[in-house]
């Protein structure tokens, strides 16, 4: 009667599934359908209904969710953040002490609202699937977006196990996507790259 993973697992039970799609923030049908696995993620149901939501926590769904050990999620990540117009400086307006509670200029430094998940080192077959377009990067994207329920920005930095690039050859269908997979380096060169990539 109770049996609860009997009713969701085997039986679909709609009444359950609702339950627990509430649970993680999924309730709304028309909102669970633009979720790619959305199914899938019931497994997940603790991380998603912890508050509040940590790095450690998306360092565990996206392992688990990618079968990927060398993932690492890197906070504070420094950013230039747009001030609004109406928060701005203005002369002749009372309120406003410089230094303390107020800058000068259209932007100013942030450390809160950015992050990175670091992959790797990577062999060069691994590192080709989590480019921008592929579907492992996509993945890391939604997963991110879903799990943080703040619109953080994020990035995506993918180290490449040292030897493994090779030099860019014209006409080549391997090592000549300019912005993903080029350096200037010869071949055999003896360290790590790293490429940083947007997440969208």
């Amino acid at each position: 009667k109770y049996r609860v993973h009997v009713r969701v697992s085997d039986e679909h039970d709609p009444l359950y599934l609702e339950i627990l799609y509430s649970l993680m923030g999924l309730g709304v049908e028309p909102v669970r359908e633009k979720v790619l696995g959305s199914f899938q993620l019931l497994r997940y149901i603790g991380l998603f209904s912890q508050f509040p939501r940590s790095g450690l926590g998306l360092k565990r769904l996206l392992c688990d969710a990618l079968s990927e050990p060398r993932i690492g999620i890197e906070p504070c990540i420094p950013r230039r953040a747009v001030i609004p117009a109406d928060q701005r400086l203005k002369l002749g307006e009372s309120g406003h002490i410089l230094g303390r509670e107020s800058y000068l200029g259209e932007t100013i430094d942030d450390r809160t609202t950015k992050f990175r998940v670091e992959v790797g080192p990577l062999s060069s077959y691994d590192y080709n699937q989590y480019l921008p377009g592929t579907f492992k990067h996509s993945k890391i994207a939604a997963l991110s977006r879903l799990y943080l329920m703040d619109p953080f920005e994020s990035e995506l930095k993918l180290t490449l196990e040292a030897g493994e690039a090779r030099t860019a050859r014209l006409g080549e269908e391997g090592w000549c996507r300019l912005g993903l997979d080029t350096w200037l380096i010869s071949d055999g060169y003896g360290r790590r790259l790293e490429a940083v990539f947007e997440l969208r």
